[in-house]
């Protein structure tokens, strides 16, 4: 229960003594359950099938990745709730620490993208407050089928082995994402769709 205040200390500390990089804070809020496995009595994190509550978990990192605080919220707390709580302590609370970043990022995944949920955190802008999602299927398709895979750019080339390297394809747009003006980035990575051809063959070889 006392985790932000925990991390808040020891990120004033570590500020003061290796005059951390507060250009931008990203804060990631995820949802995740604790609970006792039946079978084996242990206790496991995860997602269960019987619909146990999930655990709000939130945590902000500065541009080195050292996480500067955290929190978290009773099971099944809103997105939105989570979010206008976090944004009313960074600026009471945290005010000294997070007020040196320029700008600051909420990740979303696509389960949260809807029309009142960005409608309410655009509204943050003002603020410099952004934030960060995957589009739903049904929206980004349309950006998809306007773009040819090789007109895209190289944008990220990792060697995981002497022979072998994940290298990710992506173009920066712009479009209209729930009636404004936002900035896109098209990502293809040609090993997930080696990935999902291989699996449609398995699954036809067993039809």
């Amino acid at each position: 229960g006392h985790l932000d205040e925990l991390l808040y200390g020891l990120a004033q500390n570590a500020v003061e003594t290796y005059h951390l990089n507060l250009r931008y804070l990203v804060i990631d809020c995820t949802g995740i359950q604790i609970y006792k496995d039946e079978e084996t009595g242990l206790i496991r994190f995860g997602y269960p099938s019987k619909g146990l509550p999930q655990l709000k978990l939130v945590l902000a990192v500065n541009t080195q990745h050292i996480p500067l605080l955290g929190k978290c919220y009773p099971g099944n707390t809103s997105d939105v709730t989570v979010f206008d709580d976090i944004i009313k302590g960074l600026d009471a609370k945290y005010g000294k620490l997070t007020g040196r970043a320029k700008k600051r990022y909420v990740v979303f995944d696509q389960a949260n993208l809807n029309q009142k949920t960005v409608d309410h955190i655009r509204r943050y802008q003002k603020q410099n407050i952004f934030f960060v999602s995957l589009l739903r299927p049904g929206t980004r398709n349309k950006f998809i089928d306007q773009t040819k895979k090789n007109k895209l750019k190289l944008i990220y080339d990792k060697q995981k082995t002497p022979n072998t390297h994940t290298r990710i394809y992506g173009k920066a747009l712009k479009g209209k994402i729930y009636g404004k003006e936002s900035s896109l980035l098209l990502c293809y990575n040609p090993d997930i769709e080696k990935q999902k051809n291989k699996t449609l063959e398995i699954g036809r070889a067993h039809v």
